[in-house]
């Protein structure tokens, strides 16, 4: 299973792509894309829907976690986000993946313990998780935030079951 994970953000949005392999959580790649502040915020959503496209095409994610956002410092922020969001949570319908969201808290505690946890307590708790050299440098904390939001989904996802007994197929087969 791939999870493609992401930290949104109008100005630059972290991503990283995650495998998990024999439970446990592998490093495929991360970054964050960065949006030219000289176009106008349509064409900054074209061009973060075209790189988000490209990482779907080219690494055939599973599953998306993001990153739930519930604090802007203004309203004009919130909108921003919300618009992002929607270019990636529609990136994901289109290429059918799963879509699980996550809280920093519920990041923080994942990765941590502790939902108060401070960046580099987290960016360390990412290399020795994923096994990432010392020499491993975050381009930025979006992207760091991007792949704690990956770990945390693959610590916690759970595949789902259905088990369908007589009763209940019949009952799905009306409708």
């Amino acid at each position: 299973m791939i999870t493609l994970a992401i930290d949104p953000g109008s100005q630059r949005t972290g991503f990283s792509l995650l495998r998990l392999y024999s439970s446990k959580p592998q490093y495929i790649t991360s970054g964050s894309i960065l949006l030219d502040s000289k176009l106008s915020f349509s064409d900054r959503l074209r061009d973060l829907y075209q790189d988000l496209q490209h990482l779907c095409e080219k690494y055939r994610p599973d599953h998306l976690a993001v990153e739930k956002v519930f604090f802007a410092k203004n309203a004009q922020s919130a909108l921003k986000l919300g618009q992002v969001r929607g270019v990636i949570l529609l990136m994901a319908a289109q290429f059918q993946l799963e879509i699980h969201e996550y809280s920093a808290t519920q990041v923080k505690s994942s990765i941590c313990g502790s939902g108060r946890a401070q960046k580099a307590q987290i960016e360390h708790m990412i290399r020795l998780l994923l096994k990432l050299p010392s020499s491993f440098q975050f381009s930025s904390s979006d992207q760091s935030d991007a792949l704690a939001i990956g770990l945390t989904h693959l610590q916690s996802w759970q595949p789902t079951r259905r088990v369908l007994n007589d009763r209940t197929a019949s009952r799905r087969s009306r409708f």
